[in-house]
């Protein structure tokens, strides 16, 4: 038996069958990984494109508007002051998830266990979602945002 199993291990040692299996598993992870990389980059490149050619075509319209008399400096100061409005809106809600995060990445011990402790408070629902909400619990992050409702088709 001990002799058997000393000649299955120096056949296994010699046998170099499947090593190429083994490198391209290996070097396929990898490849993923940077095509992966590769399509959220043009994903961030095309919606910055988008949005400076929204913004260029924005200001020229209203620098248009302007010259034909169409558009005052009050309605431009306006629709700045809205615009920046919004804009601290969105900064709340953000701050707001970040202390959120925090408070639930605080008890987490970040190792190997299999509870999580951010996961399990972000499964159950407060008593007063479950009293408001019934059964269906919304996302706690982002549910209510504009963003989040233009994502969803929601208008």
């Amino acid at each position: 038996m001990a002799a058997q199993l000393a000649l299955d291990t120096r056949k296994f040692r010699r046998d170099e069958n499947g090593g190429v299996a083994i490198i391209f598993g290996l070097s396929a992870m990898v490849m993923t990984m940077f095509a992966g990389f590769a399509i959220d980059y043009s994903r961030v490149t095309h919606e910055h494109s988008r949005v400076s050619a929204a913004i260029d075509a924005a200001a020229l319209a209203a620098g248009k508007a302007m010259l034909d008399g169409r558009l005052t400096d009050a309605d431009v100061k306006a629709m700045a002051l809205s615009h920046a409005a919004g804009l601290k809106t969105r900064i709340a809600e953000l701050q707001a998830m970040v202390q959120t995060l925090e408070h639930l990445a605080d008890p987490c011990h970040g190792d190997d266990r299999p509870e999580c402790p951010i996961l399990a408070d972000l499964a159950e629902p407060t008593a007063a979602e479950s009293r408001s909400q019934g059964p269906h619990r919304t996302p706690r992050f982002g549910a209510d945002t504009p963003a989040s409702s233009r994502n969803r088709g929601v208008r």
